[in-house]
């Protein structure tokens, strides 16, 4: 199944949502052992560059105020 199965199944619902990635934003395709690797080296070098983890649970639960710093 493809991203663009899917994308069809909302539209006949009616349910589709489209919008337009910031600036900053990144759309990895890992649908092939290279574009996972690739994906995960990007993410890995971003991580050490900017000292800021992608996708930590933490950061976001205190992003959205379900926790406070300590």
């Amino acid at each position: 199944m493809e991203i663009t199965d899917l994308n069809s199944v909302y539209l006949k619902l009616g349910k589709l949502n489209v919008c337009t990635l910031s600036k900053g934003i990144a759309w990895l395709d890992v649908g092939t052992f290279t574009g996972l690797l690739d994906a995960s080296t990007y993410i890995r070098i971003i991580e050490e560059r900017q000292n800021f983890l992608i996708g930590d649970p933490y950061q976001a639960a205190f992003t959205q105020g379900w926790i406070t710093g300590t």
